[in-house]
């Protein structure tokens, strides 16, 4: 509390009363433990000082007292159990024969232990062991003040009022539903550019895991400016030209420091519909952590675990990992812009309604160069498909080069061998692993199918997904 402006951001009054909640049914249920005698006692000892308290008694010439630098001790804590396995060891130091009554009437000792910014990396919190759920226990502690939480709601108001509308009027123009609920979706950017030949859209990532388009989509700690930046850096312009985006200049231009901006963004972050973010970035992990136990959606773009997972940091006993084959499976098959006027559009129509037999186990993704306002994007889009939107960057070479090779064939093969317009969505296939998909595996097939029967991995496969990865470890190993 001496570095941060609490009293900007949390109830401190509020705080209080949980945290002595958190450690007083902490320690009364550990009897053995040195500490359980002043959590149990009669006298009531405060389980959180402000700093003005802590000020206070370091002013009080009577009482003596003693500074740890705790970073220097935990170098080989192995998690947070050993953290009070050394607080027993300080408080039996001080307490050989234990806690008196007498002791708990008086403060004649401080000691002051300080810890670095780095503390939390050394000390591991793992499900489903107790200090997971105290970990937890005290983040909920941290009760946002009246002020701010006032602040946030009329935040919100203004996103629902300015752009939801906007939001819907745009996706009914290309022919996603109406939402249920009035929701909104948030979205962190990556703090680092993409340094990739190929960077995927993110409004292809957001579009292949079902994120609606007709919710506000607000940019966490973004600028108007810096979201166009960082759209010129991605391929193709989706997320713009399909999702509203929102900034918090367009909604609240210069009336919060950083610090208020940054306590309303994880409040809008962790309260949103959907909430996608990069998973290294200690926000987006913390948000999709405490989302994930609350069973609200959240994904990150990359599809890789949470920062504070792979750290070891805090590790829920359920993955974030994108699972290696997930269900439901996505069904992916690619359409050129003028597949509307040949017979490769009745085909995927007949293919699309037939995988409807299928709907809780297979997803339909189409892969298009087509527009997103195109007749074409549109009809799949109202058929339920999830339509990616992706114009290859080999597109334009690959033509001259296909004609070329079309007429040096065999002349047996001249009139039967495809232009390249009639082939060009079938080659859309080959961009598909940079697409955006989150998935290890997807399946593509043709147009020219009909699913008779419900498709899983189950299906494909032949046995269960459980034996299947056994073996194939066992296999690799």
């Amino acid at each position: 509390t001496q570095k941060l402006p609490f009293g900007q951001l949390f109830d401190v009054e509020k705080m209080k009363q949980l945290i002595q909640k958190v450690y007083t049914r902490h320690w009364c249920t550990r009897r053995t433990l040195t500490a359980h005698q002043t959590w149990c006692s009669n006298a009531h000892i405060p389980g959180m000082l402000t700093a003005a308290q802590m000020a206070q008694f370091l002013a009080d010439r009577e009482i003596v007292t003693e500074t740890l630098l705790l970073s220097k001790n935990i170098t080989n804590f192995r998690d947070a159990r050993e953290l009070q396995n050394y607080g027993e060891r300080l408080w039996s130091k001080r307490f050989p024969n234990g806690i008196r009554k007498v002791d708990l009437l008086k403060v004649d000792r401080l000691v002051s232990i300080e810890v670095d910014c780095h503390f939390y990396k050394k000390v591991r919190f793992a499900e489903p062991a107790v200090e997971y759920r105290k970990f937890w226990s005290i983040t909920d502690a941290l009760v946002w003040n009246t002020k701010l939480v006032r602040t946030q709601e009329e935040f919100q108001r203004k996103l629902f009022r300015d752009f939801g509308a906007v939001a819907r009027d745009k996706a009914k123009s290309l022919g996603y539903s109406h939402p249920e609920e009035p929701k909104f979706a948030v979205l962190k950017l990556p703090d680092d550019p993409c340094s990739t030949a190929h960077c995927p859209d993110l409004g292809n990532i957001l579009l292949s895991e079902g994120v609606q388009p007709g919710l506000p989509l607000y940019i966490a700690f973004s600028s108007a400016d810096a979201v166009k930046q960082y759209q010129s850096r991605m391929q193709g312009g989706v997320l713009e030209t399909v999702f509203t985006v929102v900034t918090k200049d367009m909604l609240d231009p210069g009336q919060h420091d950083e610090t208020t901006w940054a306590a309303l963004d994880f409040m809008t972050a962790e309260g949103a519909g959907m909430f996608v973010g990069p998973s290294r970035s200690i926000f987006s992990s913390l948000v999709l952590l405490s989302r994930q136990r609350m069973k609200f959606e959240a994904f990150h773009f990359d599809g890789r675990i949470t920062m504070l997972e792979e750290d070891g940091i805090l590790r829920p006993e359920k993955s974030t990992a994108v699972p290696m084959l997930r269900s439901p499976l996505k069904w992916v098959f690619s359409l050129s812009l003028g597949a509307k006027t040949s017979s490769a559009w009745n085909m995927t129509l007949a293919a699309v309604r037939s995988a409807s037999i299928s709907p809780e186990s297979l997803v339909p993704v189409c892969l298009t160069d087509a527009a997103p306002m195109s007749e074409l994007a549109h009809g799949m889009v109202q058929m339920g498909v999830r339509v990616l939107y992706h114009r290859p960057d080999w597109m334009d070479k690959m033509k001259p080069i296909f004609n070329r090779w079309k007429r040096k064939s065999d002349k047996k093969w001249k009139f039967a061998f495809p232009d390249f317009d009639g082939t060009r969505g079938s080659l859309l296939r080959i961009d598909i692993p940079i697409v955006g998909f989150l998935d290890h595996f997807v399946l593509y097939t043709d147009v020219d199918i009909i699913f008779q029967r419900r498709l899983n991995w189950e299906t494909i496969l032949q046995t269960d997904v459980e034996s299947f990865m056994r073996e194939a470890t066992e296999a690799t190993e």
